[in-house]
């Protein structure tokens, strides 16, 4: 039975510091979005492990949480060498949904990146979605109420998907869950937009929502569309052409092009 550790207020809120090295960067010498959303995920792996949530607890019960959409927001990203601070809450839980927010700082006034992430508890075994509120009472599992605002993002796919971007499923791609990593969809998307558009922009913001589970050996190919300063991305697996992920991206100029 999964029994959840309330001590040190440890159930709700957790936090953990981080120094950015040299292979958090890019091009241009600060974190890339990528490696800030690995970091949040280690967090948020080390909170359900001292919540008692943790991935060997859930497969006991034959259970796993899978990422549904998140929603990020950036401020800034930081330099080589800076230390972040990575904070996790659980803002609450709906019937079907558990909330998971991130907030990314250098530990006092100056912020990074926010970020709302939205899970679902699935049977390993049916991949069916398990009834939160349900679970609360058959397991000692932390149902919230859910938070008073919850702004789920609006995807379509891109209208003319005219920009193609061709790709493998890796084993290096994988989880523990041998599916590949939710952070990859990211990766993809990311190496997906040419660096002569990256260079002169700053991301403001990332919408992404997660619709199949893709293992090994998939091929995929990763579309885009753009419009003035906002781009559409979706995830298609090439062979039967299903849609795997549909994301947003929007841009601002850099601080040196506004200049």
């Amino acid at each position: 039975m999964i029994v959840i550790n309330t001590e040190k207020n440890s159930a709700l809120n957790w936090a953990e510091e981080y120094e950015i090295n040299f292979r958090h960067l890019a091009p241009d010498g600060k974190a890339s979005l990528v490696e800030l959303i690995e970091l949040t995920q280690e967090t948020a792996w080390k909170h359900a492990d001292n919540m008692g949530l943790g991935y060997s607890e859930l497969m006991e019960e034959n259970l796993m949480f899978a990422l549904a959409w998140e929603s990020i927001s950036m401020a800034d990203r930081p330099d080589y060498g800076d230390t972040v601070e990575v904070v996790t809450k659980l803002p609450g839980t709906s019937r079907l949904y558990f909330y998971r927010d991130f907030l990314i700082t250098d530990g006092a006034a100056n912020t990074y990146l926010r970020a709302r992430t939205t899970w679902t508890c699935l049977d390993t075994k049916s991949r069916r979605p398990q009834r939160l509120d349900r679970m609360s009472s058959e397991l000692d599992f932390p149902y919230l109420e859910e938070p008073d605002e919850v702004d789920k993002p609006k995807f379509s796919p891109p209208e003319s998907a005219n920009h193609r971007y061709s790709t493998t499923v890796r084993p290096s791609d994988l989880d523990v869950n041998s599916h590949a990593n939710n952070v990859q969809y990211i990766r993809w998307i990311m190496d997906s937009i040419p660096l002569e558009f990256l260079v002169p922009r700053e991301l403001d913001s990332f919408d992404i929502k997660y619709q199949a589970e893709l293992s090994a050996g998939d091929d995929l190919l990763v579309e885009r569309s753009e419009l003035n300063s906002t781009i559409s991305h979706r995830i298609v697996r090439a062979n039967e052409g299903k849609t795997v992920a549909l994301a947003e991206s929007n841009w601002e100029p850099g601080k040196e092009t506004r200049k």
